[in-house]
């Protein structure tokens, strides 16, 4: 169903895409589980480039669903004027 999503929305106007996602900001959790797929269908659906993550590549443990800890790590390729803040310390 992703592809799919993928697809229309990638056949949509600039207009009707916002639209569907408004939002200036998004916040994604859990991103060490994030699929190649879900990565193409946030980037689709991005206005800019105003969102937030948040993962530990560690915790990564849906593999068995496509989930690739390095989308995380390599996050900066797809995104250039990427911030990172590394917590480094866990409580």
């Amino acid at each position: 169903m992703v592809p799919f999503a993928i697809s229309t929305i990638n056949s949509l106007s600039r207009e009707k895409k916002e639209l569907i996602c408004p939002y200036l900001y998004l916040l994604v959790d859990e991103f060490q589980d994030t699929s190649f797929n879900q990565l193409k269908l946030l980037m689709s659906i991005l206005n800019s480039d105003n969102f937030f993550a948040v993962g530990d590549d560690d915790q990564s443990i849906y593999s068995f669903r496509g989930a690739d800890p390095s989308i995380m790590l390599n996050l900066k390729k797809s995104f250039p004027n990427l911030t990172s803040y590394i917590l480094s310390e866990n409580y």
